[in-house]
């Protein structure tokens, strides 16, 4: 069959089968209508029943819905805890960062802080400092003990004795000396006795002046110690001040350089720097960068000759003899104003160990002085009644409350402090702790106050009336 009439015949069944479905879904529906009213309307007891299961799906529904909000309350309860924690963490650190900016301000105040005082000399001439020489010094300016006899008169025989024994060790020579010593006849002892007796009393005055000056030397520096604290007190609250002043006046602080000492001599060039110097006038007119103008001199350099190089290393070696020169006369300067200032040192020992034997000599008639003012009171005071024991001591101020109870720690951070400084670090402390600080003392202060008030109160209603504090007892034969 050709392939158009194969064509054809395919057209003309396609409508065909369509209707041949068509038909048959009709029929479908017919038969099933058919059954449903043969069945009849649905009972009520299916419908209850529909109704109940759908009641229980929504039942289980609500229950699931209640149970996952519960889980959502719960978990938005346990992140609204941990922002909690993690808010008051956060405010803990900031006030701690904030406490920590405070004490690095004050340790940059602290070391900007560069007080002036008057160090007083020690009687043993310069600063502890210098440890060597000290300790050479010391050995000799050191008052040696006198010898005994026996060591006397061993000075002078043990020549002897070595050249009748030469070959004798330090033992055995000592040994020879103690029993040459034991034969002597007692007097030719006495010279040597008489002499050690002498130079004893020689030894013991000199120890005595010594213990006195030193004793002078420590009342004067423990006195010099108070007005330096009180200075230094001085000076801080006087620098504090200017530090606030200038934050007014300035917003960014700049730091001062170190300042060199004018009189030394400069340092030499060299060749290459006396070829940049001559050079660099001519780069410069060429508008070149600071950069390519240094790559460039050295590049120059390194291509000129020796000969080329000979006039600039000329005239560096003439300046290198200059700074050698220079430098010899500076340092000779400098040795020669240390010695001054030594000497200096040495009068102003000498002045400061008179003044110090002045003081002690003005203590003593003091303390003198006190001690028969003291006796005399004790003589007078010995007929009046003494003070009670039981009388409330007075309170303490809010300052002193503080300096109690912070200067053991104080004691501890500083141990070689004197009295007189701690006192000092303890009033610079008050004055920079803050208003709240003060505050909580004040508090401290008041309250101690009521409590001395009512101890007072209870203190003079017993002395007025004794019998009133205790309480009353009835007799059995009432």
């Amino acid at each position: 069959m050709p392939p158009r009439a194969r064509k054809i015949t395919q057209g003309a069944k396609a409508p065909c089968a369509a209707a041949a479905l068509g038909a048959l879904s009709e029929n479908n529906t017919e038969e099933n209508e058919k059954e449903n009213i043969l069945q009849g309307p649905p009972s009520v007891g299916d419908d209850l029943e529909q109704i109940t299961r759908k009641l229980e799906m929504v039942s289980l529904e609500k229950d699931n819905a209640l149970k996952l909000l519960q889980e959502r309350e719960a978990e938005l309860q346990l992140k609204a805890d941990k922002e909690q924690q993690l808010e008051n963490l956060l405010s803990e650190k900031e006030k701690e960062q904030k406490k920590l900016a405070k004490r690095v301000r004050q340790l940059e105040n602290a070391k900007e802080f560069r007080p002036t005082l008057n160090v007083p000399v020690n009687s043993s001439s310069s600063s502890e400092g210098q440890d060597s020489k000290k300790k050479t010094g010391a050995k000799k300016d050191k008052i040696k003990k006198p010898m005994s006899p026996f060591m006397m008169w061993c000075k002078e025989q043990r020549h002897q004795v070595k050249k009748e024994h030469p070959e004798a060790s330090f033992t055995e020579m000592s040994k020879l000396l103690s029993e040459k010593w034991k034969k002597v006849p007692e007097e030719e002892k006495v010279p040597f006795s008489e002499r050690y007796e002498i130079e004893k009393k020689v030894y013991q005055k000199l120890i005595s002046k010594e213990k006195r000056e030193a004793e002078a030397m420590k009342l004067f520096q423990d006195e010099e110690n108070k007005k330096n604290a009180l200075d230094l007190l001085e000076q801080y609250l006087q620098f504090k001040k200017e530090k606030e002043t200038e934050k007014e006046k300035e917003t960014e602080g700049k730091k001062k350089k170190k300042e060199k000492d004018p009189e030394k001599p400069k340092k030499p060039t060299s060749g290459f720097f006396v070829f940049s110097n001559d050079r660099r006038p001519e780069l410069l007119k060429e508008k070149m960068k600071i950069t390519e103008i240094g790559k460039k001199l050295g590049e120059e350099w390194k291509g000129l000759s020796e000969s080329e190089r000979e006039p600039f290393e000329e005239t560096a070696r003439k300046d290198k003899a200059r700074y050698a020169s220079e430098l010899e006369a500076y340092k000779l300067k400098k040795a020669t104003e240390l010695k001054d200032a030594e000497d200096e040192d040495k009068e102003r020992a000498k002045v400061v160990k008179a003044k110090a034997l002045q003081l002690l000599k003005h203590k003593e008639e003091i303390d003198q002085v006190k001690k028969t003012l003291k006796d005399e009171k004790l003589k007078k005071k010995k007929g009046k009644a003494p003070v009670d024991p039981e009388k409330p001591k007075k309170p303490l101020t809010s300052y002193l409350l503080f300096t109690n109870e912070r200067r053991k720690s104080v004691k501890q951070e500083r141990p070689d402090a004197t009295f007189a400084e701690i006192n000092a670090v303890l009033a610079i402390e008050w004055q920079e702790m803050g208003d709240e600080e003060k505050q909580l003392w004040a508090k401290k202060a008041a309250e101690a106050r009521e409590q001395y008030k009512t101890a007072m109160e209870l203190f003079n209603s017993k002395k007025q009336d004794p019998n009133s504090a205790g309480p009353s007892h009835t007799s059995s034969d009432e």
